[in-house]
């Protein structure tokens, strides 16, 4: 029921007319505008073809792994931790383990949580946001770490247009 219930949390935005409220709290809790917190999301973690995020999602090796359950995506990470594998990202917001695991205080079942993961999240932007200056450096930087090469640069431009694109009202996933 638990897990039932944490999926229907992370419906599409266009059901509800709203951004769901998870992002509202950790928006708010620190400093993000849940609308700029949800479309990271989905760009973050939505299945191809989908215009929500799956909160049961990996990206192992720069490929995206979408699981059934909380145990499943658990699993698979922990196999990962066990052969020292670290460099991969977790959750809803696809925060990366090796760089940002002090986030979930080094526990991979806290970071599997939806909830944890998108607070995480929210703080991360956050703490990007105050590092930069600029939500939209943070946002590029939530997703390349630097900009110190014109590859990075121009990654950086391209996520932050599919961010701006999954904005609730901006991106066609989101119209009628």
């Amino acid at each position: 029921m638990r897990v039932l219930f944490a999926v229907l949390l992370f419906v599409p935005a266009i059901l509800l007319a709203e951004v769901p409220s998870v992002y509202t709290r950790y928006g708010s809790m620190h400093g993000v505008p849940a609308e700029l917190l949800y479309a990271v999301a989905v760009t973050e973690a939505a299945k191809p073809g989908e215009d929500h995020p799956w909160p049961w999602t990996a990206n192992i090796a720069g490929e995206s792994h979408y699981y059934k359950n909380r145990m499943e995506l658990y699993t698979a990470l922990l196999k990962l931790v066990e052969k020292e594998r670290f460099l991969f990202d977790v959750g809803i917001m696809q925060i990366n383990w090796h760089w940002n695991a002090h986030l979930f205080d080094g526990d991979l079942w806290y970071a599997t949580d939806p909830y944890a993961n998108v607070n995480a999240g929210a703080k991360f932007l956050s703490d990007l946001k105050r590092k930069s200056g600029s939500f939209n450096t943070a946002v590029a930087l939530y997703h390349v770490g630097s900009m110190n090469t014109p590859d990075r640069k121009r990654r950086a431009l391209e996520y932050c247009r599919q961010v701006q694109s999954n904005l609730p009202g901006v991106g066609d996933a989101h119209h009628e």
